[in-house]
């Protein structure tokens, strides 16, 4: 099956076509995604990463299609309860992954999208206070991914406020196991803060 996607690939640049996949088989993609989600614990990450990986098959113009805007709606919706919600802490990571595959293919109009203010507060409240660093560093990357100052709206504020509390929680460290982990979210959030701060600023 890989091979057919990069015959595929080869072709579509070759022929200057940017389609890797077509309308139908993005559906049906999303679909299964979408019904493993709800599946066993075992099979839900392959779900959320599935999702995922499929937005960076999206195109302006399969992204404009009516038909496909519900089934996007509904995997962003998917992903950010499987963020939010549940003790299997591989799910919560690959969605926060996913989410950043979406944040930062720069092929969804998220300045727009209903769902952006969901996603953000999502991504947010985990930066600042979940137990699992590993998942809260998986946010903050999903959360600082997006192409554009503009892409976060009046969220924007929300997002530097939750970036600058993350910094200052991480440190209260619940279960000794996340130590290891507590460097790494201190330089991955410390770097985005002044990036953040000068945006505004400017």
């Amino acid at each position: 099956m890989m091979l057919h996607y990069r015959e595929n690939w080869e072709e579509s640049e070759h022929s200057g076509s940017k389609e890797v996949l077509s309308q139908e088989m993005l559906m049906r993609v999303l679909d299964v995604g979408l019904r493993a989600c709800q599946d066993k614990d075992k099979i839900r990450p392959h779900g959320v990463r599935c999702i995922g990986n499929v937005a960076s098959f999206l195109q302006p113009q399969q992204v404009a299609d009516p038909s496909l805007v519900p089934l996007v709606t509904q995997a962003v919706d998917t992903l950010v309860t499987c963020a939010s919600s549940g003790s299997n802490m591989k799910t919560r990571w690959n969605a926060c992954h996913a989410l950043g595959n979406i944040m930062s293919s720069g092929r969804l109009p998220i300045a727009t999208a209903s769902w952006r203010g969901q996603v953000f507060t999502t991504l947010g409240c985990l930066v600042e206070s979940f137990k699992n660093y590993k998942v809260r560093i998986q946010a903050c990357s999903a959360l600082c991914g997006v192409t554009g100052r503009q892409e976060y709206g009046t969220e924007y504020l929300g997002v530097w406020r939750a970036l600058l509390h993350g910094l200052d929680n991480a440190q209260n460290i619940v279960d000794y196991q996340e130590i290891r982990h507590r460097d790494e979210l201190i330089n991955q959030v410390s770097d985005q803060v002044p990036t953040h701060t000068h945006t505004h600023t400017m």
